[in-house]
């Protein structure tokens, strides 16, 4: 089993999921395994995160409980690999990246359509000069979503929230469709009981058969919580160079940076910016820079949620994500308090990719409707206080007498799927009444 026996070293340090231990020939990102004792036989792992002066860091996939000094310390010469294929599909990863359990049972041997294969997580981007072009669009089935910025295959869109806005709501509408032939749900940081919850109320029977599950709840030693989204990615990339359209969740990006705080705290980081190491703005888009189009025919449109810390003020991590990003989709506390769903702040969200895809038409008739709710939010307060006088802005007064007309178009419940089609055709009609 061990090519490495040779080799090992005793740990002189044990603290809170941290291992400082004088292994010479480790390399950072280095999977090292770890034997409790000689009596026992048990077996645990580590992950290279930094090195001191004759000695390397190494962060647990556990708590360390029942290590001692004469625990042995084995570098195993490689990275966290995973193997994926066919069985990946219907399956559910922690953040190790070992199958712990199964949704649908395993397809029969002779109906694989994947070869299984051993892949490192920490892969590097895809070259930018191979990528094919994007030029589809993806249809998620949420009204404000297709109608007024609307989004692409192969695109990387943030959906930015503080709690209570409806982040996790707006996850389970883009499943709906269920347009893709893959799905990949990362779920990092989450409570316990919200990954049993996404994977029976949020995937049917039939959705299940072509998903992959990666979780690390927030009890999760930081390491496997960082390495959750590495898995996740991995998985949908194997699945994009086979071919596949594959549509990636991931929740959330906030609990993943943070993860990767941890880390870089436990290796002797100092503090960069809003209390974050530099490694956290390193790690960010070496991340979300692999997902998007491959160099073939398949694609990774990935949604990213963002947990904020409010909604005014400066969050480091939102805003380097935004600035990643392909879109963002703000969603809005206020909104979400009038039961307003999806509560999509439209004025702040946006897809970059907006005018690539859609035709002149449809940017003309969300150009209307966001002006009109650009002059609704101007003249609210004037409304609210009974102080707006009609007949000065012909435009304004048609938008207030028709303002319930536009909102029941930016209204949809959680289970409502609409048809791209008959989306535009509504906002045509929401567009024409401000004529």
């Amino acid at each position: 089993m061990l090519n490495f026996i040779e080799h090992y070293a005793h740990p002189f340090k044990v603290q809170g999921g941290i291992m400082e231990a004088p292994l010479t020939r480790a390399k950072l990102g280095e999977i090292c395994l770890i034997q409790t004792d000689t009596v026992s036989d048990t077996w645990r792992r580590g992950q290279v995160i930094g090195f001191k002066p004759g000695c390397a860091i190494l962060s647990l996939f556990d708590d360390g409980q029942g290590l001692n000094g004469q625990s042995r310390v084995y570098p195993t010469g490689q990275p966290l690999c995973i193997e994926i294929g066919e069985h990946s599909l219907g399956s559910i990863y922690n953040g190790a990246g070992e199958l712990c359990a199964r949704m649908v049972p395993e397809s029969p041997p002779g109906q694989a359509r994947f070869i299984t294969q051993w892949r490192a997580v920490d892969n590097p981007v895809v070259d930018p000069l191979r990528r094919q072009p994007i030029t589809q669009p993806f249809y998620s089935g949420v009204r404000t979503i297709d109608g007024l910025m609307t989004c692409s295959k192969g695109q990387r869109v943030g959906i930015f929230a503080a709690a209570g806005a409806g982040k996790s709501s707006l996850l389970h509408s883009l499943l709906l469709r269920d347009s893709a032939e893959v799905i990949v749900i990362a779920l990092i940081g989450e409570r316990g009981r919200e990954v049993q919850d996404f994977i029976q109320h949020g995937l049917n029977p039939a959705q299940r058969m072509k998903t992959v599950v990666v979780f690390a709840t927030s009890d999760a030693p930081p390491i496997e919580r960082k390495n959750a989204a590495l898995v996740a990615m991995t998985i949908a990339e194997y699945f994009r160079d086979a071919g596949c359209e594959v549509l990636l969740l991931m929740d959330s990006i906030t609990r993943y940076a943070r993860a990767i705080r941890e880390v870089g705290f436990a290796a002797g980081e100092p503090v960069a910016t809003s209390g974050f190491p530099a490694s956290v703005f390193a790690e960010l888009p070496r991340l979300l820079e692999r997902a998007g189009p491959g160099t073939e025919n398949g694609v990774i449109t990935a949604f990213f949620t963002i947990l904020l810390e409010s909604q005014q003020g400066h969050d480091a991590i939102g805003e380097e994500v935004r600035s990643i990003l392909d879109g963002h989709i703000y969603l809005s506390t206020k909104l979400a308090a009038a039961n307003h769903y999806p509560a999509i702040d439209v004025l702040n969200s946006l897809s970059r990719l907006f005018s690539r895809i859609t035709s002149p038409q449809q940017q003309q008739t969300a150009g209307i409707l966001r002006r009109a709710l650009q002059r609704l939010d101007e003249v609210q307060l004037l409304l609210e206080l009974g102080e707006y006088q009609t007949g000065n802005d012909r435009f304004t007064d048609k938008v207030i007498e028709h303002k319930a007309t536009l909102l029941a178009f930016l209204q949809q419940t959680s289970d409502e799927c609409e048809e791209p089609a008959i989306t535009l055709e509504k906002m045509q009609h929401v567009a024409k009444s401000f004529s």
